[in-house]
């Protein structure tokens, strides 16, 4: 089975293609706010000749590394995609920041090299890489970009030493471009590299699926196997009651258990669905009173089979069993839940089911799970999906 076509890269962040790596990790904007509070602590203590107050400088300093934080806190775990303004707010507090130092260094004689400012914008723009698309770090960078160029010419209006005022321009924005430029070229690194691993990852859990599905269906071959086998066993019973015409206490028995077993065998049968069939014979409850499983498309099928096999797979679980429940919500959707008593360290826990959380990714929406003993995942099938 060939792998869905990808969705355009462009208009996606790495964190949408690989929401649990290093590179998109919650420390990551936590770090770049480190680095801004050195760079401009250190710069603002030697430079407080030229300041009319290293107060401005520090509080400066702080304005920027809040924008760092702001994109920390908007960029956790359990927080939806990182959207225009939230990104943008960052961009103008780190902008503000710039804008109170220069306002700190007027008239002070400061060098255009030993100013910190369009430092800390590239460093801002840096730590939202991860969290961005393409076309919104451009967008966002080249606007800091040429606020950085306006702030600057306030700040040195006649250029700065040796400088020309297009020369010294042409510094200050030379550092925030850096910036644009190495997001720039992490995104468009990334997001295509690990969309490839993704498909690949697809078609292996396709092909798992089909397997899955496979042996569903031989179990199904196998039940009706076993009711021809008890039809065969209930036409004689019913051709020796029809050559006697006496009914017996041990035939009322009988016919009894074979009516039960029949009842069974035909209600497994009408009820069960390709989910059913994974579940049987192992350690899975499956909770679909609606019959919601067999609207999932192939995609989805794929990655909760991952899932579950991950799960029954990682050390810990034992006989333990594993909980899949699917119910309806008010707008269509389809709420599907997973959990388990799982006896797995937080961080053996997210390096053994890392690669299904990201194909649930692709496949659902609303991914969310909860971390410690008990493992409990839930993310939704959106009313218009339906199975293949």
């Amino acid at each position: 089975m060939s792998p869905a076509p990808a969705r355009g890269n462009r208009g996606r962040s790495p964190q949408a293609i690989d929401p649990l790596s290093w590179y998109s990790g919650p420390l990551i904007p936590l770090a770049f706010a480190l680095l801004v509070a050195c760079y401009g602590v250190i710069l603002g203590i030697t430079t407080a000749r030229h300041s009319s107050s290293s107060t401005v400088q520090f509080v400066a300093t702080a304005l920027c590394v809040s924008a760092c934080v702001l994109v920390h806190f908007a960029t956790r775990p359990k927080r939806p995609p990182m959207g225009w303004l939230l990104s943008a707010a960052a961009v103008a507090i780190a902008l503000c920041g710039c804008e109170l130092s220069a306002l700190g260094y007027a008239g002070g004689g400061l060098p255009v090299e030993h100013w910190w400012g369009p430092g800390a914008i590239s460093l801002t723009i840096a730590s939202l890489a991860p969290y961005l698309s393409i076309r919104r770090i451009l967008v966002l960078g080249l606007a800091a970009t040429a606020g950085v160029g306006v702030i600057g010419v306030s700040l040195f209006p006649s250029g700065s030493g040796p400088w020309s005022l297009w020369g010294t321009i042409v510094l200050l924005v030379t550092t925030p471009l850096i910036g644009v430029v190495a997001g720039s070229v992490f995104i468009v690194t990334v997001v295509p590299t690990m969309q490839g691993l993704l498909d690949r990852r697809g078609t292996r859990a396709d092909d798992d699926a089909e397997d899955h599905l496979r042996a569903g269906e031989e179990a199904s071959d196998a039940e009706r196997a076993a009711l021809a086998r008890l039809t065969v066993r209930v036409t004689p019973f019913l051709e020796q009651l029809a050559d006697t015409g006496r009914v017996t206490a041990t035939d009322r028995a009988v016919a009894g258990q074979l009516a039960r077993r029949l009842r069974d065998d035909l209600v497994f049968r009408v009820n069960a669905s390709w989910l059913d069939a994974i579940a049987a014979g192992r350690p899975v409850a499956v909770m679909d009173p609606e019959q919601r499983a067999d609207t999932m498309n192939h995609a989805q099928r794929s990655a909760l089979t991952g899932l579950i096999d991950a799960i029954l797979d990682a050390p810990g679980t034992g006989s333990k069993a594993l909980l899949v429940e699917l119910r309806g919500e008010e707008n269509g959707a389809t709420a599907v839940g997973v959990s388990m008593d799982l006896h797995l360290s937080e961080g053996r826990q997210t390096t053994h089911l890392a690669p299904y959380y990201l194909s649930l990714k692709t496949a659902f929406e609303g991914l969310s799970w909860n971390d410690g003993r008990l493992l409990s995942m839930r993310f939704e099938m959106p009313p218009n999906e339906a199975g293949d």
